[in-house]
């Protein structure tokens, strides 16, 4: 694998760490505690670090044995972001449907008409 193509995945792999996600998370869960939010902070980037320097040599010693499966890659991460990006279009459809018939549902004006209900004769009022 030539260099240009290790630092392009490379950098693939670090916007996805820079990216939210789980570890966004667990870091604003755990970090109301300064020395927690730190500890779970290295915890986390020495886990990335690890994971992108063990798959950067296996996947390299892979393409190098087998140059298609870099195509294959690719392909299979294309479609995978495409099936992604079709689930977050019809999540996203689907609440502006829900809004929209909640909204059709709702009286005039959007708001609920106060209950006249009579109170019964022998309660007191205060």
């Amino acid at each position: 694998m030539t260099t240009g193509a290790l630092i392009s995945i490379l950098v693939a792999w670090l916007l996805a760490i820079a990216s939210p996600g789980p570890d966004l998370v667990q870091l604003l869960r755990v970090g109301a505690v300064r020395r927690n939010g730190v500890a779970c902070a290295l915890g986390i980037m020495s886990g990335n670090l690890l994971w992108i320097l063990a798959s950067m040599l296996g996947l390299s010693a892979l393409v190098d044995a087998v140059p298609g499966v870099l195509t294959a890659l690719f392909l299979v991460g294309g479609c995978f972001l495409a099936w992604m990006g079709q689930g977050a279009l019809r999540g996203g459809l689907a609440a502006r449907r829900k809004d929209a018939a909640r909204a059709a549902a709702s009286p005039p004006g959007g708001r609920t008409p106060p209950c006249r209900t009579r109170r019964p004769p022998c309660s007191p009022r205060r």
